[in-house]
């Protein structure tokens, strides 16, 4: 049941991996250019004798173009390194990343019209679940900043962020499991 999803998401990471290789090499084909002209660039500039303002002033405008050109490159070998970086992190198993909530993990289960307190200082209602839809509407009080949180065809599996004004803190409310009458989930609370 699950297989063909699980390949689906692999040959979408599949293709990711050979698209950021792609990038890097051509990349670092777009670096090694550059190189190219930095170097003709310098070679063709000979400092004249100061006879000519005129001359001077080429001069110093190149000069001011060759340090750009070099400074562009600069920043382009620093996004190679992090993409080839990123790389070697991307092309490592799904698996081997497991990526652990951070913060405080508060699991609830809410009776549909019956709301109920699933942390300190905050509530939640379910007015009304769409099963096929794997959604629900209500909503969420967060007592202490007497504030409203409506969920719209809030979706499965998809994180509900909301950030505390006094603390300007970082919440996360995630559903797992919707039937007719109830949702159950966790929300992450700041450590």
């Amino acid at each position: 049941m699950l297989g063909t999803p699980v390949r689906r998401i692999d040959d979408e990471w599949e293709n990711i991996v050979q698209q950021h290789r792609m990038f890097g090499v051509a990349l670092a084909l777009f670096s090694l250019s550059i190189a190219v002209l930095i170097f003709q660039t310098y070679s063709s500039v000979r400092k004249p004798p100061r006879t000519d303002a005129a001359q001077s002033a080429k001069v110093a405008e190149l000069e001011r173009h060759l340090e750009q050109v070099r400074l562009q490159l600069a920043h382009q070998s620093a996004e190679l390194d992090s993409l080839q970086q990123a790389q070697r992190g991307v092309s490592q198993p799904l698996a081997a990343k497991p990526v652990p909530p951070q913060g405080r993990r508060v699991d609830f289960e809410v009776a549909r019209n019956h709301p109920r307190e699933i942390a300190p200082g905050i509530s939640m209602g379910i007015t009304g679940s769409d099963i096929s839809r794997r959604s629900v509407k209500g909503w969420l009080w967060v007592k202490p900043e007497n504030r409203t949180i409506w969920l719209r065809g809030q979706a499965l599996q998809k994180p509900l962020v909301f950030y505390g004004y006094r603390d300007g803190k970082k919440r996360e409310l995630m559903l797992t499991s919707i039937t007719a009458n109830t949702a159950s989930g966790y929300l992450l609370l700041p450590p």
